[in-house]
């Protein structure tokens, strides 16, 4: 499976896995997961289902892989996240799918509890056929492993969703979850990201917030901008505390050097979860120059670390979006690609546009707000470029 694809709104929404060619720019094969169809159970797709979404690992043995997909508006906008297991194989396209956008939306503190729970998933395997649902979970406030009172209403969890592996050491994959509109802190929609860890029926077996107010070394006291968005996880070279898995996430509306600019963070994390280290990159922050970014920029509003090591340095590098940057004209946006130094700070970086110089062309002039979803498709074969699918 190559692309998941969300199709998302008030009402009816759905999720298109796809499979590519080997040339990467056409479908072999898809399946479509709606409503009571394909084997999800009728009752799952609550509005905006499908708003998010991340590939775990397969399970050979069960010959699925297990999609997370994200239900931000669930539960009086309090969110949850759908733990969906699927047939490995899917049918050929015939005709191919329509993938409309989806519409814009909108320091040393305790740490979070972590329950060890073990619940029934909400549906029972069965033997489904060839690309169909084997099995679905959802967690959410008082589900699949959360407790009740860990998100409120209107915090918008599932909102962003990212596989970060295996953090705690038990050999099952955990996730990250944005929920950008927590209010931790002094200030409303400052934001928060959850570090779920996963037992095997696809439950949560605990978790460990990180916000203004949570998590553990300090993050910025004036936390603003609805941090969570797109958590990615970063992986370098041993040295330096290479060992230590580090999270990527957005915080689009942070103030650095004037209004909304954005900023994105580096978090270095132990087994537990928690924040050992912690590195802002943003307006003359973190490596790049005062003047780069500028009002309402939302310079993170989606990053990935998909590309790994693209200048072949040894150290994975960063994309990040800045939607509302201005090159070339009006909310044109612009691509960063962040060259990292191991101390997780920017070496250097180079911005793709579409203004002269900008490497991005052939555009219609009404192309705007690009960045809304970005992934980067590592190159097949060792050398070759890397490919990136950018939303708008």
């Amino acid at each position: 499976m190559d692309l998941v694809i969300g199709q998302s709104g008030v009402g009816t929404s759905s999720v298109w896995l796809v499979v590519l060619g080997r040339a990467g720019r056409d479908v072999t094969s898809y399946l479509e997961l709606e409503n009571g169809v394909n084997g999800l159970p009728a009752g799952t797709t609550d509005d905006f289902f499908g708003w998010s979404s991340a590939q775990l690992l397969p399970n050979p043995s069960e010959g699925t892989r297990t999609i997370a997909i994200g239900s931000p508006w669930h539960s009086g906008k309090r969110g949850a996240v759908h733990l969906v297991d699927v047939r490995a194989e899917f049918p050929s396209p015939s005709p191919s799918p329509s993938t409309s956008p989806s519409p814009s939306p909108s320091s040393s503190p305790t740490p979070s509890p972590t329950p060890s729970v073990s619940p029934t998933p909400s549906v029972t395997p069965s033997s489904a056929a060839v690309g169909t649902v084997y099995d679905a979970v959802k967690v959410g406030n008082n589900q699949g492993g959360l407790p009740s009172g860990v998100i409120a209403a209107g915090d918008v969890f599932g909102e962003f969703i990212a596989s970060i592996g295996d953090i705690d050491g038990d050999g099952i994959p955990d996730i990250a979850v944005g929920a950008q509109r927590d209010d931790d802190g002094s200030i409303t929609d400052s934001g928060a990201v959850y570090i779920m860890f996963m037992n095997s029926n696809r439950t949560a077996k605990g978790y460990q917030k990180i916000s203004a107010t949570e998590g553990g070394a300090s993050m910025d006291p004036t936390l603003d901008g609805w941090l969570g968005s797109y958590p990615c996880r970063l992986d370098q070279p041993s040295g330096d505390d290479g060992h230590l898995p580090r999270l990527v996430v957005g915080e689009i509306l942070g103030d650095v050097g004037t209004i909304n600019t954005g900023r994105i963070w580096v978090l270095r994390l132990n087994v537990t979860g928690m924040v050992l280290h912690t590195q802002a990159i943003a307006n003359g922050v973190g490596g790049l120059p005062f003047g780069t970014l500028g009002f309402d920029d939302f310079f993170g509003m989606s990053v990935s670390t998909d590309g790994g090591d693209i200048d072949r340095d040894g150290y994975n590098d960063i994309l990040a979006a800045a939607r509302g940057q201005d090159p070339g004209g009006d909310d044109l946006s612009a691509l960063y690609v962040l060259f990292m130094h191991a101390n997780d700070t920017v070496r250097t970086f180079t911005r793709i546009s579409q203004a002269v110089g900008g490497g991005l062309v052939g555009l219609p002039s009404t192309v705007s707000f690009l960045g809304r979803g970005m992934a980067a498709i590592p190159p097949r074969s060792p050398g070759n470029p890397v490919d990136v699918a950018i939303g708008m």
